[in-house]
């Protein structure tokens, strides 16, 4: 909705409210001299966030992004960026958004979660829709990941984490696109797809409350179409940390999309017991026995360990190990030997003088497996004075094993 009262223009955007809250609830900015986040109406100044060449005339709906605390701008100056600004402060956050391509559209996620979790989805001139922390974080994939291709139009959902967009002639919704910093694989798991020759041409998606979505055609036409009702009550259950409910509601449904969000989910807030189940009734058999794996590790430590491994964080999945207290050394030097990171084993077992005999025997025989010789002469160093006994490598193996289940208070666990 565009106005133009005296002194400025004011752009309303009424972010987050459904049917029968009211219309008065809403989100506004006030794009004048000042920027302004208000809420509830009447208005009433928060913040100034501002920026040069800040150039509010030129903002409409595509280019700036509201949320509880976060405001987004596409820099006019340079298409490329995106500022992003703390609600309650007016104060620039740490790090802007940056992508390769010129960006027309941006969207910021609606739902009640901390800024760690906030994403800003966008569309760039090339029309390729792709997801983003607003700031990154340790533990998940950082960059640009790229949803979806020939995207019209976009919106979030107003109370949830679902993404709809109007892609190829399709209506694609993701029931939980933060999937891809978790587990990109079970991506299709959690996206529906339906037919959209309804909508014609150049459509746009106008709101989506709920499970409705309302998309405006070329002609001005209204269209309504909606997804499933169930995901938005598990949003609601995970909300309220009602598990059982969760897992009780994907049984009755009987629907392999809500179990794959309720399986991401359940690993995202280390919900080992709910993801066992999911990835269950997905027929997900290596990442289930990973599960498992998983639980039997008696550290907490060892296991926040392999679940940043598990989203493909080698590096924050290590840090989390060294950094434990007593540092789990022994795990990750095991670590990076099941990653083939021998170079950085043998450093770290070099720096803590200790197993380096056990690195330079799983080196072996990988490549006694392969018929190679060695040919690092980092490798080579060490060989000429270490002596490879496996009886002692697995009784330091098994000691290590022991001490961090005395430390876990743990004993009746078995640590991988």
């Amino acid at each position: 909705q565009l106005r133009r009262p005296p002194g400025g223009i004011r752009l309303g955007l009424r972010l987050g409210h459904g049917r029968g809250r009211g219309r008065g609830r809403g989100r506004r900015l006030r794009l004048g001299p000042k920027l302004i986040y208000t809420t509830p109406t009447p208005l009433r100044q928060v913040s100034n966030p501002r920026f040069n060449n800040l150039q509010p005339e030129f903002l409409n709906r595509h280019t700036v992004a509201l949320s509880k605390d976060v405001v987004a701008i596409l820099d006019r100056t340079d298409s490329k960026t995106v500022r992003c600004f703390d609600v309650a402060t007016g104060k620039a956050l740490s790090t802007n958004v940056t992508h390769k391509t010129e960006i027309v559209q941006i969207a910021l996620n609606q739902s009640d979660v901390p800024l760690s979790e906030r994403r800003l989805a966008l569309i760039d001139r090339n029309r390729d829709l792709y997801l983003t922390p607003v700031v990154p974080q340790p533990g998940i994939f950082r960059g640009v990941y790229k949803l979806q291709t020939q995207v019209d139009s976009m919106a979030w959902n107003d109370s949830s984490d679902m993404l709809a967009a109007i892609a190829d002639g399709r209506m694609i919704c993701w029931y939980y696109p933060n999937v891809v910093f978790v587990d990109r694989d079970l991506l299709p798991s959690t996206t529906i797809e339906k037919d959209g020759s309804e909508f014609g041409k150049v459509p746009q998606v106008s709101t989506f409350y709920g499970s409705r979505l309302t998309v405006r055609k070329a002609d001005g036409a209204l269209v309504t179409t909606s997804v499933s009702c169930y995901a938005s009550m598990l949003y609601r259950y995970i909300g309220e940390s009602r598990w059982e409910e969760s897992v009780r509601l994907c049984r009755f449904v009987k629907d392999d999309k809500l179990w794959g969000c309720l399986a991401v989910m359940s690993i995202q807030n280390r919900k080992l017991e709910t993801a066992e189940i999911a990835l269950a009734a997905l027929t997900e058999v290596d990442k289930l026995e990973f599960i498992l794996h998983i639980k039997n590790i008696p550290s907490e430590e060892g296991r926040n360990a392999e679940l940043a491994l598990y989203r493909r964080c080698p590096d924050e999945a290590e840090a989390i190990l060294l950094q434990a207290r007593p540092p789990l050394t022994y795990r990750a030097i095991k670590m990076n030997i099941r990653l083939f990171r021998w170079g950085r084993a043998l450093e770290l077992a070099v720096k803590s003088r200790s197993h380096v005999d056990t690195v330079l025997g799983y080196r072996q025989k990988y490549l006694d497996q392969f018929g190679k010789k060695e040919t690092d002469k980092r490798f080579l160093q060490y060989t000429e004075s270490v002596e490879i006994d496996w009886e002692a490598i697995q009784a330091k193996k098994q000691q290590e094993k022991d001490d961090e289940r005395a430390r876990s208070g743990n004993l009746s666990s078995s640590g991988k």
